[in-house]
């Protein structure tokens, strides 16, 4: 044999190693299935393998249950009554059924089993009893669970479900939104019972903030009252009295006088009193008030600003500070009651500013000097050099 022989017969042998020792690598080695993340695999397993026990039992002479998938719906239940309902099962399947009551979500809930095995084709029933619990939520949930030999189907549950009534309902949370100060912000809300024919709202503690109210039977036939069972109702109309400008927030302590006896509920407010003087313009921020910009100190620049006292209007209200204190200022009434017109002035020949960062900002106080906290502050960013021709 020549040495070309010899080197494409070796050539030959080495190829078919390789191909056998990759075939080999091929069938050891498994692949993750496409698309499914790790953090899935195992919900994807076990689906996989409900797949393949489903399409291997569909051939097979097996028990197969069949019981309701949806829960039965009480609607509205009333705490401390009992509902009972009925739950048909029936064995589809071609070998005897096997039941077992395996528990229930809640001491509230019991249930009894007509038989603990069916025939093929035959029917029994679970007897359900729910006793409504007290709780603060609506919603609410039980469950019957039961074992079988039904392959596909060795655990069942069987839901019953309900939306509680309340004895009283209120308002979680009232929001008053921003007025001006002065002015007593005043809400409307419903107290209902979805058990009582009546009941007698006593006293409302407004948190501290002086406070006037006033409560009144409310029509069942009221829009909001639509659908929740409503057996009586009043309307209450709160008016608050906060003494200064700024947020505020509290909780209302209502008491409530009920065949039951007294009973408290809360209700958080919130709301914002506007600072006593307002500023406006095209030019400032809500957030962060009047930029001015750089400017040339060869020059003098003017920029106006509307100011309105919003809550006293008869008051006489002045510019108290300035900073920088280089920048010069005049408040002008007009014709309009509680309105003036500021001039904020930079005047020419102003020595180098940098009020333009935020740990370093100018500002102008206007308000009542004979009333430190009847004024409000307009923020001011500015920065002054000279420009050289």
């Amino acid at each position: 044999m020549d040495v070309l022989a010899k080197r494409l017969l070796i050539a030959l042998t080495i190829t078919l190693c390789f191909s056998a020792f990759v075939f080999a690598l091929s069938q050891s080695v498994t692949y993750k299935p496409w698309g499914v993340a790790d953090s899935e695999r195992e919900k994807y397993d076990a689906i996989m393998a409900d797949i393949e026990l489903n399409e291997q039992v569909r051939s097979m002479e097996v028990p197969r249950i069949q019981a309701p998938t949806l829960p039965h719906d009480f609607g509205w239940v009333t705490i401390g009554d009992e509902y009972k309902h009925t739950f048909s099962i029936r064995n589809r399947g071609e070998k005897p059924l096997e039941l077992t009551l395996a528990g229930t979500s809640g001491e509230a809930v019991r249930a009894t089993l007509g038989t603990n095995k069916l025939a093929p084709d035959g029917s029994t029933t679970c007897d359900v009893t729910w006793t409504v619990s007290d709780s603060d939520t609506e919603f609410s949930s039980e469950k019957v669970f039961l074992k079988t030999n039904d392959p596909l189907h060795t655990n069942i549950a069987l839901t019953c479900v309900g939306k509680r009534k309340h004895r009283v309902v209120v308002p979680s949370t009232i929001r008053l939104g921003s007025h001006d100060i002065g002015i007593n912000p005043t809400t409307t809300f419903l107290v209902y019972s979805q058990v009582y024919d009546d009941f007698e709202i006593t006293a409302i503690d407004a948190d501290g903030l002086e406070s006037e109210w006033a409560a009144i039977e409310a029509s069942l036939d009221d829009e909001q009252l639509s659908g929740q069972d409503v057996r009586s109702a009043q309307s209450v109309t709160v008016k608050l009295q906060p003494s200064d400008h700024g947020a505020y927030s509290g909780k209302f302590t209502v008491a409530i006088q009920t065949p039951d006896g007294i009973r408290q509920e809360t209700i958080s407010y919130e709301g914002k009193v506007r600072p006593p003087v307002g500023f406006y313009g095209p030019e400032i921020h809500q957030s962060t008030g009047l930029d001015l910009g750089t400017l040339d100190s060869g020059t003098q620049h003017d920029f106006y600003v509307t100011v309105r006292s919003r809550g006293d209007k008869s008051r006489e209200i002045e510019v108290l500070e300035i900073q920088p204190k280089a920048l010069e200022t005049e408040l002008t009434a007009t014709s309009q009651p509680g309105a003036y017109k500021l001039r904020i002035t930079v005047p020419k020949g102003c020595p180098d500013l940098q009020f333009n960062r935020s740990q370093n900002r100018g500002f102008v106080k206007v308000g009542d000097p004979l009333s430190p906290s009847y004024s409000s502050w307009l923020p001011l960013w500015v920065s002054v050099s000279k420009v050289d021709d």
